[in-house]
């Protein structure tokens, strides 16, 4: 495992041109030709997409359940965890931590979590596949991941993308307005637009600078 002390004030997504999806094609190609290289084991006798996943979510192990852990570690340091995810991007593993603190989050900040953090992981050792563990702020265009990080943000200014389009758009910003059990409504131009969640790609919150 490896470690990355790193404060990420970022968007994440991105919508995918025409023109690039035959290069994106060949770039997964080359991916999977190596990760056939570099873990063999996961792909020998594999019949379907759906046990290679199985596969690699075991591979991945229970770190899920340690989440209670960690936010009573991360907790006991006087920070909040806002979100933990296990994603893969520039063929690495990461796993990421986002902390957050009532005046902001230093680098000073993401150091310390990461130490306990670290020590927690090399304890258990739930992660059998190599990755990397990074600490992070939210960030001030924080991504809202969960259903209770939505209804935190009602009142506030948002950018949404969707899957499919919404009133002829599959990304706009506008005013979180309510979040019902299975959707959320956005007013945009003195319109409301009802999104579900299963339709949500992604939600963060929009900044004037």
């Amino acid at each position: 495992m490896k470690t990355n002390y790193d404060i990420l004030y970022r968007k994440n997504n991105f919508e995918l041109e025409e023109w690039a999806k035959p290069a994106l094609s060949f770039c997964v190609a080359q991916l999977v030709s190596s990760c056939v290289f570099h873990y063999p084991e996961l792909f020998q006798g594999a019949k379907s997409s759906e046990e290679l996943s199985k596969r690699r979510g075991e591979s991945m192990g229970n770190w899920q359940e340690l989440t209670g852990l960690f936010e009573e570690e991360v907790k006991d340091l006087g920070y909040g965890l806002y979100h933990v995810e296990y994603v893969r991007e520039e063929g690495m593993n990461i796993l990421r931590f986002y902390i957050d603190h009532e005046n902001g989050i230093k680098l000073e900040d993401c150091e310390k979590v990461s130490r306990r953090v670290s020590d927690i992981l090399d304890e258990k050792d739930p992660i059998s596949e190599d990755y990397n563990l990074e600490v992070s702020s939210p960030g001030i265009f924080r991504t809202l991941f969960t259903r209770a990080h939505m209804m935190g943000a009602v009142g506030e200014k948002v950018q949404v993308k969707t899957k499919k389009p919404v009133d002829g758009a599959k990304k706009f910003v506008g005013i979180l307005q309510a979040v019902e059990e299975e959707a959320v409504t956005v007013l945009k131009d003195q319109k409301e637009l009802v999104v579900s969640f299963e339709n949500i790609r992604s939600m963060n919150i929009e900044v004037d600078l």
